[in-house]
């Protein structure tokens, strides 16, 4: 799973949509819906700091739901 789809999964889980996360986050809904289909890769760390924050969890939770984890 990659951070796009991290989101999605948690973001869909959460039961809200894209606009209401990004009122939520201060993050686009563009941005947001860019980040979920994996046209970002690689979003900036304050932008998963603010989507995270949007979605009521954890920056570092976030970030664990993925693969792309390199310690």
């Amino acid at each position: 799973m990659n951070i796009g789809e991290a989101v999605k999964l948690a973001r869909t889980r959460k039961k809200i949509s894209r606009a209401e996360l990004a009122q939520k986050s201060g993050i686009t809904s563009r941005e947001i819906a860019m980040i979920e289909k994996g046209e970002r890769v690689f979003p900036k760390l304050d932008t998963l700091q603010k989507i995270a924050r949007g979605l009521g969890v954890k920056t570092c939770k976030l970030i664990a739901m993925t693969e792309d984890v390199i310690f």
